[in-house]
């Protein structure tokens, strides 16, 4: 007998979300360690991405500054945990 309630593909998978956004005026450079391999992108000023599916489980997210800074780029990092089927944010500076 089939199942009455349908699931969603994000809870057979063990699948999330991640969302950073950027609210400085320069571009950043994000990088994403964790279960789930994804390859370092730039942020642009005042953009976010919101869309980002990885496996359940820790994130380490670290953002460089490349351009717009006087002597030294700012640098923030985190550590997040991305639990199924929901979307965890992030934002700086």
């Amino acid at each position: 007998m089939p199942p009455t309630t349908e699931t969603h593909w994000c809870r057979t998978l063990n699948k999330g979300w991640l969302k950073i956004v950027n609210y400085s005026s320069n571009p950043y450079q994000v990088t994403i360690t964790g279960p789930t391999s994804i390859p370092a992108f730039t942020l642009q000023g005042g953009y976010q991405v919101d869309s980002i599916s990885v496996d359940v489980g820790t994130y380490g997210i670290y953002s460089l500054q490349l351009a717009g800074y006087l002597l030294y780029p700012s640098e923030f990092n985190t550590t997040k945990s991305v639990t199924r089927c929901n979307v965890i944010g992030w934002s700086f500076p």
